[in-house]
């Protein structure tokens, strides 16, 4: 009898240009890669193409979001990995000089994702403040991944110790 040993499943929420998605896949890892900038998604599945054909390498396009819809995403045009669908966040950012420029994306709960392609044994999760969504889904669901990597909001020391309470709670 052959049986199939299929590779642990890994998130990156906020994929960018895609360094730890290589990263992964580089390991062996299968991984659903979600971003909202569509160039960097066509950029990476290009680049990444091989691991697209053979099914290790979903990507998303799209921010998560409340609600399925079209949302609002501010892309940073000083700094790319700043983009973000917090307009707060944005705001912020614009108030020190970054010009930001205001696209609609495709939104996604990050529950529905999770109940369509499985629970990840490792998630990365870096979307410039609203990683919380993320970890408000998983609590929605009994399993969870072994590991989680968050950004953590280090502008508010009350938004700080908030994110980690949800990951304790966990």
């Amino acid at each position: 009898m052959i049986t199939t040993v299929t590779a642990p499943l890994i998130y990156d929420v906020g994929m960018h240009l895609g360094e730890d998605t290589e990263f992964y896949l580089k390991k062996g890892f299968r991984v659903v890669a979600i971003e909202a900038v569509q160039d960097f998604c066509d950029q990476v599945r290009a680049q990444q193409s091989a691991a697209v054909a053979d099914g290790s390498l979903t990507i998303l396009h799209c921010a998560i979001a409340e609600q399925a819809g079209p949302v609002t995403f501010f892309v940073n045009q000083k700094k790319s990995v700043w983009g973000t669908a917090d307009a707060e966040f944005a705001a912020l950012r614009k108030a020190r000089g970054a010009a930001v420029q205001a696209v609609e994306v495709p939104g996604r709960p990050f529950a529905d994702i999770l109940r369509e392609h499985g629970m990840p044994w490792f998630l990365k999760v870096d979307i410039e403040g609203a990683d919380r969504q993320c970890l408000a889904a998983l609590a929605q669901f009994d399993a969870r991944p072994r590991f989680v990597s968050i950004e953590a909001e280090i502008a508010s020391w009350d938004r700080l110790v908030e994110d980690l309470d949800q990951l304790v709670a966990l």
